[in-house]
């Protein structure tokens, strides 16, 4: 049993933001590390909770204090008047207040004032206003905790950056991060992307890749041979997350054609209804499947070890898609199951592959049937380097030492200077 006696508490913040399981994993990290942990998470407006939190009642040193905000009469009154304030007060329009809600915030200061804390973590935009409001007043140490790259270089991005509310959220995040002691981010490339558009000076960069805990899974699930009666020996390429032409999805169903009569393309996800009608009629049902049935987090495994070979499509027009073979969930687990991945030819992938041939880059969606053979041909060999991969940069065990090690030297050095003060 960890001594919590003399540990130190840490606030974690989530506005409109879902709680992942690397987040949830993260939390309980910490919790085990010995660490009093209060995550305080306004319940996501859009995103589904792909993460069960319920998990964070095995740990007595773990708060998870949900904020809820009904759609009361109350605060529709109260968002119209922030609207009409928006528009004619530009002090408020410009006020990070603007984006929290009162009342959450009112809450949150109340809880902020019953103990003290060693540091607040703020996660994405919203997350990083909560706890920088919060560290202002409180003058606690501050870390921003990044996760997408939502920056100016983002092509669907254009409208909302146009829009002054999106302008005044990203002033204000550049500002706060400017306060913060340190940034947790996923790997060194995106550190850089992020820096140049945060117009950062030299900062603290804590590394904690996207990760997934647990041993190497070298066994093989049946889970879509069983549900949708596929013969054992048909091979699967697997698509895994959101259905859209973001991604790619209706020249996958198009390509799937090309394929070898052994291969079959199972399309899981989600994604919008009417879409998935349209792409599901132009679809060759002995060559794809789609699997629209979520699993909980627990079974993530079961679906991603069903699959011979991985696709992880990322756009290379931004940074937050180009740099993703690092902070990518379903690299993690593909790795971890001994999935070789087709990705496109990105400098993060790029590197990933310079370190472990865990499987093969393309230019152009039309290359996947040839490098679906070419990983065919030495298949153990590409499996073998998806193992390795993984245990060097996605065991989350491994990771987390690290991020530790960085951490506790930050949190040394800001315990120094105010010493010093």
């Amino acid at each position: 049993m960890t001594d919590l006696r003399n540990a130190g508490r840490i606030g974690i913040f989530q506005y409109d933001w879902s709680l992942y399981a690397f987040i949830k994993e993260f939390v309980i990290k910490l919790a085990e590390a010995g660490y009093l942990v209060d995550v305080f998470q306004k319940d996501p407006d859009i995103k589904l909770d792909f993460a069960n939190a319920e998990h964070f009642k095995q740990y007595n040193n773990i708060r998870y204090l949900k904020f809820v905000t009904p759609n009361t009469m109350r605060r529709k009154i109260m968002r119209r008047m922030a609207r009409v304030l928006s528009r004619f007060s530009s002090r408020y329009a410009r006020s990070p207040k603007r984006f929290i809600d009162s009342d959450i915030l009112r809450q949150s200061i109340i809880l902020i004032r019953e103990a003290k804390y060693q540091c607040l973590i703020g996660i994405e935009k919203k997350g990083l206003l909560w706890a920088g409001v919060l560290s202002q007043m409180f003058k606690y140490p501050l870390l921003y905790y990044s996760l997408e790259l939502y920056i100016e270089d983002h092509p669907r991005l254009a409208s909302a950056m146009a829009s002054d509310g999106y302008l005044y959220l990203r002033q204000h995040e550049k500002r706060y991060h400017k306060l913060c002691n340190a940034t947790i981010i996923q790997h060194e490339l995106r550190a850089r992307a992020l820096q140049h558009f945060n117009e950062i000076g030299p900062s603290k960069w804590i590394y904690l890749p996207i990760s997934v805990r647990g041993n190497i899974i070298e066994g093989k699930s049946t889970l879509f041979h069983r549900k949708y009666h596929i013969p054992g020996d048909k091979k699967l390429l697997l698509y895994f997350g959101l259905i859209q032409d973001e991604r790619y999805s209706t020249a996958l169903v198009r390509i799937a054609n090309r394929l070898k009569d052994d291969i079959m393309l199972i399309m899981h996800g989600y994604g919008d209804k009417t879409y998935l009608t349209k792409i599901q009629e132009i679809a060759s049902e002995n060559r794809v499947i789609f699997s629209c049935d979520m699993v909980e987090e627990g079974r993530i495994i079961e679906v991603i070890s069903s699959a011979t070979i991985g696709l992880a499509l990322y756009e290379n027009t931004n940074s937050n898609d180009r740099l993703a073979a690092f902070s990518s969930v379903k690299v993690a687990y593909y790795m971890q199951c001994g999935v070789p991945v087709i990705a496109f030819n990105s400098e993060s992938f790029v590197e990933l592959m310079n370190s472990y041939k865990c499987g093969e880059l393309i230019n152009s969606i039309e290359e996947i049937p040839e490098k679906v053979e070419i990983i065919l041909k030495d298949y153990s060999s590409y499996r073998k380097q998806a193992f390795m991969a993984f245990r060097q940069f996605y065991d989350f065990d491994r990771n987390f030492g690290s991020f530790m090690r960085a951490f506790m030297d930050c949190m040394k050095n800001e315990l120094n200077a105010n010493d010093a003060n």
